[in-house]
């Protein structure tokens, strides 16, 4: 099963949805430019493994991940899946 989601207050990464705690990676991917971000937010992005508008990264769906996710919430897309891609 797959969830997407567009916009900013993604509301299953500010509860403790149990999908979402259950879904072992996130699909994200950076759909708005980096341009007027502060240096935390551009760190986030690097971290994530973005950098460039419309470019996507599987990651494990870990604590350390959503805080990050959380940090640039405005500029991605989060996709929830269950196995790999």
């Amino acid at each position: 099963m797959t969830i997407k989601y567009y916009g900013y207050e993604p509301p299953v990464l500010m509860k403790n949805n149990p999908f979402f705690l259950r879904a072992k990676y996130l699909v994200i991917q950076q759909i708005r430019s980096s341009i007027g971000l502060n240096d935390k937010q551009r760190g986030h992005l690097k971290a994530l493994g973005l950098g460039k508008m419309h470019s996507s990264v599987v990651v494990p769906n870990n604590p350390a991940v959503r805080g990050k996710v959380y940090r640039v919430r405005h500029i991605v897309k989060i996709e929830m899946v269950d196995n790999t891609i």
